[in-house]
């Protein structure tokens, strides 16, 4: 999970890895989006890592790092990487869209609607190809001012997809007032599956239902197994990803 595990580091590793950011050890991986009933990936997931030596450390770690101006800059540079990778892509014949992490603080800080449109006017990409992914962390307000940022990125022509769907009550309080492209149901809530099969089936189900009755697609997130895809497929969903589909 994106937040889940958290760690704590020693201020000046916390401060050598801020200043990583910067330079070219600010890596994204991607990990692929399969359109469950077509079985074809369609889009990939840019997931931000920072290169230390012979290996790279997760958002786990670094995150936790981060203050407000620190987050601006690596959605700034995790965007520029990932829409560069895209038009590459497309270049070379691999027409895929693209999705991007974006912090919850980011509807309240118009500067994030600044920088995606300047990185979109640099990468342009048809509308609904690149989808912010907006990351479970704090309870927002019911606010206006969060509605108007939401409103204010999708006017750049971008979907907006709650993230880890199932993790806290916050995230379906947010489904609730904001309006939404998709909605991911989080992979901490199917790794139940072997505890739990049938409550877990159960519930995944429900919040595809749930997602659709709203108009809005649904990924799966952590199908590790074949019988797991077999299962989000028959229940309903539309997208999945996963290491039993790619890491």
């Amino acid at each position: 999970p994106k937040t889940e595990g958290i760690q704590a580091a020693p201020l000046l590793l916390r401060d050598h890895w801020r200043a990583k950011l910067a330079t070219d050890d600010l890596v994204m991986q991607y990990q692929p989006v399969v359109d469950l009933r077509m079985g074809k990936v369609v889009e990939v997931e840019a997931l931000a890592r920072i290169r230390e030596d012979d290996h790279l450390i997760l958002p786990i770690w670094f995150l936790p790092a981060l203050g407000s101006d620190d987050l601006l800059f690596l959605y700034q540079q995790g965007l520029t990487q990932a829409l560069a990778a895209r038009q590459q892509w497309a270049t070379d014949g691999l027409a895929l869209g693209i999705a991007v992490n974006l912090p919850s603080s980011a509807l309240l800080d118009r500067r994030y609607v600044d920088i995606t449109r300047e990185v979109l006017e640099r990468y342009p990409c048809s509308s609904g190809t690149l989808v912010l992914e907006l990351l479970e962390s704090e309870w927002m307000d019911e606010s206006i001012d969060a509605e108007s940022g939401l409103l204010a990125l999708k006017a750049l022509g971008i979907q907006l997809a709650e993230d880890d769907l199932g993790s806290a009550y916050s995230s379906l309080s947010r489904l609730r007032h904001l309006s939404f492209d998709r909605i991911k149901i989080d992979q901490t809530l199917v790794a139940q599956i072997a505890r739990q099969p049938l409550r877990t089936l159960y519930f995944i189900y429900q919040l595809t239902r749930l997602g659709h009755d709203l108009g809005v697609k649904v990924v799966v997130e952590g199908l590790e197994t074949a019988g797991l895809i077999e299962a989000a497929t028959i229940l309903g969903a539309d997208l999945g990803q996963g290491f039993a589909l790619a890491r």
